[in-house]
């Protein structure tokens, strides 16, 4: 019934398995033939012959054979970890020792490369290589034939089927004395295996793909159940059974191999050997504090002792004077409480869950100190530590600073509730009284420091260091001038305040006067040192109001002499500038001047947004984006237009005649004859100033607007930064740049349709828009 089981569970799956064996043999260039014949395709190398797993008529599967008898060919090189089937419900079963033949870390594919066995049994097909040296030199490779019988020259037959390595060593070297005379003295003989025979073992039960396997004779037990993909999960992996000629010859127990590293069991296979792996009989599982919890196969009788053992002991904090184990047989599960005395004699069954426990957790001698001890911590009560003054003894004794009228100690009651009381601390270390201790005590030694309040003074202003530091008595207003580094050079020596907190514990409401000021002037014959500060005074250094840094004021252009005045009044103006600078060139354009005030200290930020706007602007097909950048009322910085410089000449002291700042830049230009037109032009070009002309002259003289020009948004852009639309009327001057913007081309199909001429006139009139912008960012923004 068994086998029959078995085949039908091979049978449901053998397609998807000779499928994937298929693919994986395919690399190798070994065609897989359902029928069982083998074709070793070209790239082979060797013409190598493998027999692949495949399906007979009977359902069983042939595995790899690593060196096949009918070419001789040594395929020892070949992985043979690639064509066993693992089986997903193997590779997933909770049961310790299921992943045993299932995983690829443990291989039990045999090693070809290990010298020859001496107990390893021969039998017809096995490959032998005879080697004699010292007086004669000889090698034979022989193959015994089905008979048992090796044909040796010039011996005939030799009978060595059954025979192991060392008896058939002894056999043959009888055999050659009769013709090598020196065979006990100069001569050695040596007998090893070469080729190795293939054999048939069946694996039936409980493994992913029972059947019947061709294996190398020098495969073991547990390789068979490896080359069978594992145990399912209801196999058993304590008692896998081999029958040899209908006969019990081993069981095998993954558990001794696990756990106590013994393999005598493992033995080697011989041809017809079949393997039985039993559903198993006894789970039992174990959870909790255990180092490997999980579940466990056991063998029949049993105890909690040995499934603990399994589990490989106890966690540091586990609870072992009892465990809980819960049975599920009959009508209503059970639980039993099993003390440490009985695990040795409480046998398990099937489906027990046995549950360790954790320990309480709590000490029953440790006493703790904390605070003004030398070796604060966790101690144990013993002889030498009953009392409190034994244990701050053994803890170092107090420190100098610890704070001796009284210490505090916490403890639990018998139900294990907080109590706490405080005890003169001072007494006990005088012999007076004592306290004794109780497990889990707490002590704690406060400090004198614990019960001081920190107070600060702090000294700012006109002070090489501005500091704050802690409060002690006696620090006086020259210790706090002393770690501020002293005074700097603009320190008023007349005007040191010293703000003091008003503190009454008494007052009920809040006073009108939260501090009080004390004025202190250090020019006389007072000593700082004399005066003594309280907690909470902040003293504060003014600066002089006659120590005021040199400023400038730059003035460059059409001057006679321009260059960089120094302000030596406090109101300066323009008129004033101009007189130091001796006055303009006859070459002034007294209309185009600017002032530059960097109020903002060269807005870096602002500069960076600018430029960004203005390459948006540049970049857009509308000329007329680059007013969305707002150029008519972009704030440059500080630049101020100076309408007409000459009538500031003429009348010092008016309201044209601007109070300057330091830092301050003057430009007045040169006079420029030419006025410039560009932008949606025919032909943008550099004209002649005439006073007789028109803005309009002025664009007809540049070829009239072409088709693509917005006359009502022409502008002027003048010397001095201002501009001018044509909505508030424009007055043309010398120097300046008539601007005609072009429309936006805003569907593609528009752009198809446009002259080369019209993209030139619409890319001239962009450039020509950007260009006066950067020129007026050049012209306005300041210089370093």
């Amino acid at each position: 019934m068994l086998m029959m089981c078995s085949a039908f569970a091979f049978a449901q799956g053998n397609n998807e398995i000779v499928n994937r064996l298929s693919s994986q043999m395919g690399a190798s260039g070994t065609q897989l033939d359902l029928n069982g014949s083998n074709q070793p395709t070209p790239n082979t190398p060797g013409n190598a012959t493998l027999t692949n797993p495949t399906v007979t008529e009977t359902g069983t599967v042939n595995r790899v054979n690593p060196k096949s008898t009918e070419t001789g060919t040594d395929l020892s090189d070949v992985d043979l970890s690639e064509y066993i089937i693992v089986s997903p419900e193997a590779q997933h079963s909770d049961i310790f020792g299921h992943d045993m033949f299932s995983g690829k870390l443990l291989n039990f594919v045999p090693n070809y490369n290990l010298p020859t066995p001496s107990n390893y049994v021969l039998s017809a097909g096995d490959g032998i290589v005879i080697d004699l040296w010292g007086g004669t030199a000889v090698s034979y490779d022989l193959t015994i034939s089905p008979d048992g019988y090796v044909n040796i020259p010039n011996i005939g037959p030799v009978y060595l089927m059954g025979q192991t390595i060392e008896q058939a060593e002894k056999t043959l070297r009888k055999k050659f004395s009769k013709i090598y005379s020196g065979l006990n003295y100069d001569t050695n003989i040596k007998v090893s295996l070469g080729t190795i025979r293939s054999l048939t073992v069946n694996v039936v039960g409980e493994v992913t793909v029972p059947g019947s396997y061709t294996l190398p004779s020098l495969s073991t037990l547990c390789g068979a159940i490896y080359t069978a993909g594992g145990v399912t999960r209801l196999g058993t992996v304590r008692n896998i059974k081999l029958y040899r000629k209908s006969k019990l010859t081993a069981c095998f127990d993954v558990y001794d191999y696990l756990l106590s590293g013994k393999l005598e069991q493992n033995i080697r296979l011989e041809d017809n050997d079949l393997i039985v792996v039993e559903p198993y009989r006894t789970v039992v599982s174990i959870s909790g504090n255990v180092r490997r919890p999980m579940r466990y196969e056991i063998n029949e009788g049993q105890t909690i002792a040995d499934l603990i053992n399994y589990a490989c002991g106890y966690t540091d904090d586990a609870y072992y004077d009892y465990v809980s184990v819960t049975r599920s047989k009959g009508e209503m599960q059970s639980v039993y409480t099993v003390s440490s005395d009985e695990f040795m004699t409480f046998v398990l069954q099937d489906g027990d869950a046995v549950t360790v426990g954790t320990n309480q957790r709590r000490f029953s001698n440790r006493v703790t100190i904390s605070g003004a001890v030398y070796y604060p911590g966790s101690y144990a009560i013993s002889d030498e530590i009953q009392t409190v003054s034994q244990l701050i003894s053994i803890a170092g004794g107090l420190t100098e600073n610890a704070y001796m009228t009284e210490a505090y100690i916490e403890r639990q009651d018998e139900q294990l509730q907080p109590q706490a009381f405080r005890f003169s601390l001072e007494d006990v270390m005088n012999h007076k009284t004592d306290v004794r201790l109780q497990r889990e005590d707490r002590i704690t030694i406060k400090t004198i420091d614990s019960f001081i309040t920190r107070y600060n003074v702090s000294i700012m202003g006109e002070v090489k260091h501005p500091v704050t530091m802690q409060y002690v008595d006696g620090i006086s207003l020259g210790t706090l001038i002393y770690q501020a580094n002293g005074f700097t050079e603009d320190a008023s020596l007349h005007n040191i305040t010293i703000n003091r907190r008003i503190i009454d514990k008494t007052a009920m409401s809040v006073p009108d006067t939260i501090a009080e000021i004390i004025y202190v002037d250090l020019t006389g014959e007072v000593n700082p040192d004399t005066i003594m500060l309280r907690p909470y005074d902040i003293v504060s250094v003014s600066k002089s109001p006659t120590n005021i840094p040199q400023k400038t004021i730059t003035i460059k252009g059409e001057v006679n002499f321009p260059g960089t005045y120094v302000i030596e009044n406090n109101t300066v103006r323009i008129s004033d500038i101009i007189a130091r600078a001796n006055g303009l060139t006859r070459d002034a354009y007294t209309k185009g001047a600017t002032l530059t005030r960097n109020e903002m200290g060269g807005d870096l930020i602002k500069q960076r947004i600018m430029n960004y706007e203005l390459k948006q602007a540049i970049y857009s097909h509308d000329s007329l984006n680059l007013l969305y950048f707002d150029v008519l009322n972009y704030d440059l910085g500080s630049t101020v237009s100076i309408d007409d410089i000459q009538y500031i000449i003429d009348h010092p002291g008016s309201d044209y005649d601007l109070v300057l700042e330091g830092g301050d830049i003057i430009n007045i230009p040169r006079m420029n004859k030419l006025v410039t037109v560009s932008g949606a032009v025919l032909m943008p070009n550099k004209i002649a100033y005439n006073p007789s002309l028109s803005w309009k002259d002025y664009i007809d003289k540049a070829g009239g607007f072409d088709y693509n020009a917005r006359k009502c948004k022409t502008m002027i852009v003048y010397m001095n930064g201002n501009i001018v639309t044509r909505s508030k009327g424009l007055a043309v001057e010398p120097g300046c740049e008539i601007y005609v913007p072009s429309k936006k081309v805003r569907p593609e199909s528009d752009y198809a349709k446009m002259t080369p001429a019209q993209w030139v006139s619409l890319a001239t009139s962009t450039v020509s828009l950007a260009a006066i912008v950067i020129s007026l960012i050049n012209t306005l923004t300041p210089k370093n």
